[in-house]
């Protein structure tokens, strides 16, 4: 396809502390130069293209007040922004709710995938 491959967040958060963490996990299509680490016989197994995880690029880190024991994540079409901006993203404006059992409350954090951007300079 002619679209980006997708990608995904993958949440990771401190039991003893109140950090959480959101790595960005990026995604080639396996028929691309950067997923020629295949044998050849794989590739002729995969009748279409798939997506194929690579790794992490970028990590967000966010401090909370209180650390996490665990929690339940639900991602959804944002609603802080009119209908028309998210067609126009292609479904690109997302929140991710985490539903966090924390060690001094329950609550509701929202990540916005405005807050998950990737940094505007390369890590060095």
């Amino acid at each position: 396809p002619n679209a980006a491959p997708p990608s995904c967040f993958l949440l990771l958060a401190s039991r003893q502390a109140g950090r959480l963490f959101a790595l960005h996990v990026r995604s080639v299509w396996s028929n691309s130069q950067q997923a020629a680490v295949l044998s050849e016989q794989q590739q002729q197994q995969q009748q279409q293209q798939r997506a194929l995880c690579v790794g992490v690029d970028y990590l967000v880190p966010f401090s909370l007040k209180h650390a996490v024991y665990s929690w339940s994540v639900v991602c959804n079409p944002t609603q802080d922004i009119a209908e028309e901006e998210i067609q126009e993203r292609a479904g690109l404006i997302f929140d991710m709710k985490c539903f966090a059992y924390q060690s001094k409350s329950v609550q509701c954090l929202t990540l916005t995938s405005y807050m998950c951007l990737p940094p505007e300079h390369a890590y060095q």
